[in-house]
């Protein structure tokens, strides 16, 4: 089993929904650029795209 297969088994199981208001699954390329990460993950969560580039404006 790989790593992306196990991560989706984790992300669908009930006993995850039922500990977490709200949920993101995204993609990390090799880069590790955490600005990105945490636009992303943002953006999943609102319909507007998170513009900041500053990582501390970001995480608020």
């Amino acid at each position: 089993m790989g790593k992306t297969t196990l991560a989706q088994l984790v992300f669908k199981d009930h006993r995850i929904k039922e500990q977490f208001e709200m949920k993101a699954w995204v993609y990390v390329t090799q880069s590790n650029d955490l600005v990105r990460l945490t636009q992303s993950i943002l953006e999943s969560f609102q319909s507007s795209a998170a513009d900041s580039q500053d990582l501390e404006i970001l995480q608020r």
